[in-house]
């Protein structure tokens, strides 16, 4: 089954951004979230997708598994970052970082941050090619 777009985008603003609002005690749980000019501006969830050679699985996995230990301490200096998920599917041959932001501004540094900049040519050099551009998505609602 290869998950859509739209559907990395859903799940990611529904069960993160939801998630981290309520927590914070910012919103109702029991009804979405409307982004409207009264309210606080709602987040950015910014999707970075890539495709393997079937047979390169394994090692896109492995590669995309070890990258916390130098990804993690660098995303979590930056500043806005609401939460970050790491995955691939080897029925799609795709890889996907979803992450949500709270600016686009700060959803952009991921552009330039030097130990993904770096990971991004280990990644072409085992085959994988990303979409481009980047994008990143005003969430219009979310569900709490």
């Amino acid at each position: 089954m290869t998950i859509s777009r739209r559907k990395v985008l859903t799940l990611a603003a529904a069960a993160v951004g939801g998630a981290a609002a309520e927590a914070s005690g910012k919103i109702d749980p029991s009804t979405p979230q409307i982004s409207t000019s009264s309210k606080q501006p709602m987040p950015f969830v910014r999707i970075s997708k890539g495709r393997y050679p079937p047979e390169r699985h394994a090692a896109v996995t492995a590669r995309l598994d070890a990258s916390a230990k130098t990804l993690v301490p660098a995303i979590r200096q930056l500043p806005g970052c609401i939460s970050y998920y790491v995955g691939s599917d080897p029925v799609s041959s795709t890889m996907v970082n979803v992450s949500v932001w709270d600016t686009l501004e700060h959803a952009n540094a991921m552009s330039t941050l030097a130990p993904m900049v770096a990971l991004a040519q280990e990644f072409m050099a085992l085959g994988v090619e990303f979409e481009r551009p980047i994008v990143n998505y005003p969430v219009l609602w979310q569900l709490p």
